[in-house]
């Protein structure tokens, strides 16, 4: 829900990216969302396998 975070800074979440299982960490926290998509809260994360970070 917008304004209201499911997750926090350093979670450890398991997401899926293109087509495939992943496991990273929050490094940013978008709670009103982005300049381009602002009807849901948006996250960047660190792939923990790849040491990339997944918008």
């Amino acid at each position: 829900m917008i304004g209201q975070p499911k997750f926090k800074i350093k979670d450890l979440v398991e997401f899926s990216f293109n087509g495939s299982k992943r496991f990273g960490t929050i490094i940013i926290v978008d709670a009103f969302g982005t300049f381009r998509q602002s009807d849901e809260v948006s996250y960047d994360i660190i792939d923990l396998d790849r040491m990339v970070m997944c918008k």
